[in-house]
């Protein structure tokens, strides 16, 4: 009877552990061998440098950079491009500050007032609103500051030299920088009826509440083309009302991006929470974000969506939900989700533009405004090695000391590992071979795949213990080599 250990020089157990049994194949005689299997293989994870490997498997890779953190409150963040606004509220009044990412250069372009609404900033303007009852638009590229007088307004949204503001009332009021005329889109007569409203090109959105018969006022996500006047609900009506005789549903804060449009909603029922939706005319909306916690303030850019989220909560004895306030973004076409930020304080009143995404952080005591960068990580293969069988083909192979070992070699990465190959395999002691002709070629194996890998050794008579590392390599999705463990020597 012939005794063989059989192990690797590894750290990294896959597979079999305990003693095993190995069987002849392909004849009458049935060969029992004892051996170990402590099949540790050197093929250990492929990581970027520096890079662990939770923030490898996460969609992005961020870049977090402060933009202002001086005395007093930095807060409100509006970007377009690498242009951030921001009011700057101190102790003497309101001042309108630009810092651009890029070059770090900062201009003030308005101090010592007090502002009412925005500041906003689109296509090179920043749009403000002053106590003074003037909504006034500013060319960074230094054209003369035109100003239209408007009511007092809650808030400012901005789009080319077009401005959308609602008042304290009902009212939602164009403000065209363009022509110099303000003209209204929509009013009530109950004051917080119209509310939260957002332009992008030709096309403003806004939270409009709809009566029925006096029983309930429904809050409605309405779009209004600009040039044709023309308004469409965007969510389904006649929603019902809540135990409380409201609406059934509570809806604000809509987000717009290429004709989407994004918004938070709840059920109008104690202990609901916010979640984000996407309009729908034939639903009552489409939940795109639901966690636990609260989910507000979406700013939708193409595919991407930025939010204010404490999912990381927990109910107090009151049964409030209580947490500080992270910045999270998703992918609406791939579902990758990740934090952007969740240091200790709130962060809130997040702005996404393209992959920059801008908020408002009281990390420091007060509030500041943080940016980050968004990243795309690059996806990539990891092959790892776990054995599957170990045997005598045939009692001539026995006698000839040929032993074959299946190995499973699988894909765990984000990536497809193509070009598959085990390139080189170096035992111990040296009179132990390899008999295959390497490299040894397998198919592509897709993230989550796997294939199997049959190797046969040559064990010479005498040898009862042996160590093998194998060597394997393949293309990632940029066609470039990547090696497990590492290189082969030499």
């Amino acid at each position: 009877m012939r005794r063989l250990l059989f192990e690797s020089d590894g750290a990294f157990p896959r597979g079999r552990t305990a003693p095993g049994e190995i069987f002849a194949r392909g004849t009458n005689l049935r060969l029992k061998l004892t051996f170990s299997v402590l099949i540790a293989t050197a093929l250990f994870c492929w990581f970027f440098p520096g890079e662990s490997r939770a923030d490898a498997a996460l969609p992005w890779r961020l870049t977090e950079t402060p933009v202002a953190t001086g005395p007093g409150d930095q807060m409100l963040p509006a970007l377009d491009g690498d242009q951030v606004v921001f009011l700057d509220r101190g102790a003497t009044g309101d001042s309108v500050i630009t810092k651009n990412l890029g070059s770090g250069e900062v201009q003030e372009l308005l101090s010592e007032a007090t502002v009412w609404a925005g500041p906003a900033i689109d296509d090179g303007r920043v749009a403000w609103q002053t106590s003074g009852g003037q909504a006034c638009l500013r060319e960074l590229s230094g054209a003369a500051e035109r100003c239209i007088a408007a009511p007092q307004a809650e808030a400012l949204s901005l789009s080319g030299g077009k401005a959308l503001i609602h008042d304290s009332g009902s009212t939602i009021r164009l403000l065209d920088f363009d022509v110099m005329r303000s003209r209204m889109l929509d009013s009530y007569d109950l004051p917080d009826m119209r509310f939260d409203p957002v332009i992008d090109g030709g096309q403003a959105v806004w939270v409009k509440e709809r009566g029925y018969a006096g029983k309930y006022y429904e809050p409605l996500i309405t779009s209004y083309d600009l040039a044709s006047s023309a308004s469409a609900y965007l969510t389904a009506t006649g929603g019902g009302t809540s135990s409380g005789g409201g609406s059934r549903y509570l809806r604000r804060h809509p987000s717009l991006s290429g004709g989407r449009v994004l918004y938070q909603q709840k059920l109008n029922e104690a202990g609901e929470q916010w979640d984000i939706y996407s309009a729908d005319v034939a639903t009552f909306g489409v939940p795109v974000v639901q966690e636990q916690g609260d989910q507000v303030n979406p700013s939708l850019s193409g595919d991407l969506v930025a939010y204010q989220d404490n999912r990381n909560g927990h109910f107090d004895e009151t049964g409030k939900w209580v947490d500080d306030w992270n910045i999270y973004v998703k992918d609406l076409t791939t579902g990758g989700e990740q934090p952007v930020c969740t240091a200790a304080g709130d962060q809130v009143n997040p702005v996404l533009k393209g992959n920059t995404v801008v908020w408002q952080d009281n990390r420091g005591g007060d509030w500041d405004v943080y940016s980050a960068e968004l990243e795309t990580a690059e996806v990539m293969p990891e092959l790892t090695l776990s054995i599957e069988d170990v045997y005598w083909g045939s009692l001539a192979e026995f006698e000839a000391g040929s032993l074959s070992v299946r190995y499973m070699v699988a894909n765990p990465g984000d990536g497809a590992a193509t070009e598959v190959s085990l390139n080189e395999v170096v035992s111990s002691p040296s009179q132990v071979a390899v008999t295959d002709a390497l490299p040894l070629s397998m198919p592509a194996i897709e993230p989550g795949g796997s294939t199997e890998l049959l190797l046969h050794y040559q064990v010479p008579s005498g040898v009862t213990r042996f160590s093998t590392t194998l060597y394997a390599g393949c293309k990632d999705g940029s066609g470039s080599q990547v090696w497990f463990p590492e290189q082969p020597p030499g």
